[in-house]
């Protein structure tokens, strides 16, 4: 499949450029009974994955998450199922899906105190596993959510750029009305 690879991050210092390519990588593998293989159909472009290529004089990445490269950039996304695991009965092939952005163990110390974005063995698609600047993206699916109500009130078309938009919303929407008491005047 193909897929948008950073390759190398820019370096403030040297100021030697970044390299971002579209290169052909293996379609990822259903491995557990509860992975989905998600066909990628809209993906946005986050801060952040401007931010993962670039370094500081010292070489250090301007970006606050564990990074590994080269790396598929990409979570803010949507797409089509196309396989489920043996395990998977809350969705099916053809059901239009988006994918939480953290993705947290819930066994640790900081999941079993519901600080999920503080969790030891984090994964999180376009900085430490493969995201969905690609074809294809495998995800667990204790953390993929429907979107098939909005693909149905606006159309497959529509409903999948809108779609894409599910992951920043819900940070917004976390931010502002969740841990800041809501908007005041």
């Amino acid at each position: 499949m193909k897929a948008v690879m950073l390759v190398r991050a820019y370096n403030e210092e040297t100021k030697e450029r970044g390299e971002v390519a579209c290169l052909e990588v293996p379609k990822p593998e259903l491995v557990h009974g509860d992975d989905v293989l998600i066909k990628v159909a809209s993906c946005g472009v986050c801060g952040s994955d401007g931010h993962v290529h670039e370094k500081d004089k010292d070489g250090y990445i301007n970006f606050a998450w564990l990074t590994r490269f080269p790396l598929i950039p990409g979570h803010e996304f949507c797409g089509e199922i196309v396989e489920i695991g043996k395990d998977v009965d809350t969705f099916k092939v053809g059901d239009y899906v988006t994918a939480e952005e953290m993705q947290y163990c819930g066994y640790c110390e900081e999941c079993r105190t519901y600080h999920f974005n503080q969790c030891n063995n984090l994964l999180e698609p376009g900085s430490t596993i493969p995201g969905a600047m690609a074809e294809y993206i495998k995800v667990n699916k204790k953390f993929v959510w429907s979107i098939n109500d909005i693909v149905e009130a606006y159309g497959v078309e529509e409903g999948l750029e809108l779609g894409a938009l599910v992951e920043p919303t819900g940070i917004a929407y976390n931010g502002t009305i969740i841990k800041s008491g809501g908007i005041k005047p």
